[in-house]
């Protein structure tokens, strides 16, 4: 079960951070 948590937390900090980038560059383009 740990190692799932950390799996996701990682996914999660990887995931975060590309959203954001993601809307950012949305953003920019409009």
């Amino acid at each position: 079960c740990g190692s799932f948590l950390i799996v996701l937390l990682l996914t999660l900090c990887g995931w975060v951070p590309g959203v954001i980038a993601a809307l950012i560059i949305l953003n920019n383009t409009n």
